[in-house]
């Protein structure tokens, strides 16, 4: 048991690490793309465009 829950520890800091918030924005702006994929609008932009906005928030809080 202490293994699984070592194992479930690990993968909870893998995917969210220190903030939960960079995790929940690259994880709605890959839905956000899937979608915009699914209805044959251009995607390319949105990932990037939300990795730049989460990181200077992130530097931002950070800064505080």
């Amino acid at each position: 048991m202490k293994r699984a829950i070592a194992f479930l520890d690990f993968l909870r800091d893998f995917f969210i690490g220190d903030d939960p918030a960079i995790a929940l924005t690259v994880g709605g702006a890959i839905g956000v793309t899937a979608a915009l994929r699914g209805s044959g609008v251009a995607d390319w932009w949105l990932l990037p465009l939300c990795a730049l906005l989460i990181l200077g928030v992130s530097v931002l809080r950070a800064g505080r």
